[in-house]
């Protein structure tokens, strides 16, 4: 088993190498190698949620999630009145 195979299956590197960004190129060849992607850049250009998702439609089109031990957790906040984006009675806007 290689490394990337310890660290990442195939059936995951799969998934995530098309959503991960592209390198930025590097002008005139100077300037220090580029280091590994790091987690916050992957978080910034979406990557994380986007494989989320690929990963649901995967396992949701395999049968492989379960449903019924999934929950739902919100908050109601009542709203407050004549805040500044709600028009006042008497007042034109």
């Amino acid at each position: 088993m290689d490394d990337v195979e310890k660290y990442c299956p195939e059936s995951l590197w799969v998934l995530a190498q098309p959503l991960l960004p592209a390198h930025p190129k590097r002008h005139q060849g100077g300037g220090r190698r580029r280091i590994d992607d790091r987690f916050t850049e992957w978080t910034a250009h979406g990557v994380m949620n986007a494989l989320h998702r690929a990963m649901l439609d995967v396992l949701g089109a395999a049968g492989q999630i379960d449903w019924s031990r999934a929950s739902v957790d919100a908050m109601h906040v009542r709203a407050v009145k004549g805040g500044p984006d709600r028009a006042q009675p008497g007042r034109s806007r």
